[in-house]
């Protein structure tokens, strides 16, 4: 048996915004796009179809931030 990795889900304030950046840097295409969710693919027939996960952006209603600290 094996285990395949369908989807990377991305949390985001903006699911719409945060794709149009990861789909112009990978120059994926744009599967499914709605509201509060956006999905991202390898191009059709290239050697990542099937084989590298998608992207999943999801809308939360919590902006995320990170906090670095040093010694």
């Amino acid at each position: 048996m094996s285990i395949r990795i369908q989807c990377l889900c991305i949390d985001a304030t903006d699911p719409a915004g945060l794709a149009f950046f990861w789909e112009a840097a990978l120059g994926w295409r744009r599967t499914y796009d709605k509201d509060e969710q956006v999905v991202l693919e390898p191009p059709e027939g290239s050697p990542e179809e099937g084989i590298v996960p998608d992207l999943l952006f999801l809308r939360v209603p919590d902006a995320k931030r990170t906090v670095v600290t040093t010694a």
